[in-house]
């Protein structure tokens, strides 16, 4: 019975974190990856106009791995607060090239008006 009840919060547990297929790792597909830098970051929302991609139950990731080409990215851009967050929505254009990974980090959010300036950083894949 232990047996089967640590099996079932296995898979519950593995299947809260797992990316869908379509953007998940693969020997094709090359990783594009928010980053936390002081107090903000970015979490990837959706791919080329699609579903929100949904990890860790209802939350968005920082990370995909994505097929050569270019790639629109729509993403949540965050920034800490002595009294809270600011968290603001954006697209930016990624064009994936085989061999690098792709960093997006984000200037700090000032005011609820600012649209975040996102930067895309690559670097050879090892």
């Amino acid at each position: 019975m232990n047996k089967i009840v640590i099996l079932l919060f296995a898979a519950i547990i593995s299947g809260c974190s797992t990316l869908p297929e379509q953007y998940a790792a693969s020997p094709t597909r090359y990783l594009v990856r928010g980053v936390s830098t002081g107090d903000s970051s970015v979490q990837i929302r959706a791919i080329d106009g699609g579903d929100v991609i949904w990890v860790r139950g209802y939350h968005v990731g920082d990370k995909v791995w994505l097929e050569p080409g270019v790639h629109k990215v729509s993403v949540m851009c965050s920034t800490s607060t002595s009294w809270g967050a600011y968290t603001i929505g954006t697209e930016v254009e990624v064009d994936v090239q085989a061999g690098y990974t792709y960093f997006l980090t984000t200037d700090p959010i000032k005011s609820i008006r600012d649209t975040p300036h996102v930067e895309v950083t690559k670097k050879e894949s090892k």
